[in-house]
């Protein structure tokens, strides 16, 4: 039955929406090209627009004897692009898109 609803049933779809996929990044010139799947993710879906200030509101830190550490990682994540930002959140969270309400609604909360 899981494998009929996961599989199985949307087999035709799935097959469409490859088939668009293909035509418009043809399998051969993606592997060529060297991308990675999270290089690949940014591209179709853009880099979103993360703010450091955000970010580190909403972020708790449980070390206050590295305070002048923490303090230059905050100043080298402001003078990031966007880009370099949403790979550096891709690799803190798994994800380099936020939630509906930022930082703030993280779960659990980044630290």
């Amino acid at each position: 039955l899981v494998k009929h609803y996961l599989c199985d049933d949307m087999q035709d779809q799935l097959r469409v929406v490859l088939t668009g996929f293909w035509d418009i990044f043809p399998l051969n010139l993606l592997k060529d090209s060297g991308l990675t799947h999270r290089e690949l993710a940014l591209l179709i879906s853009g880099f979103p627009d993360i703010d450091p200030h955000d970010w580190r509101v909403n972020t708790t830190v449980n070390s206050l004897d590295h305070s002048q550490l923490i303090g230059w990682f905050w100043e080298m994540v402001e003078h990031m692009s966007n880009e370099d930002r949403a790979k550096l959140l891709h690799f803190a969270t798994g994800s380099s898109r936020l939630p509906v309400g930022g930082f703030n609604a993280m779960s659990p909360p980044f630290n």
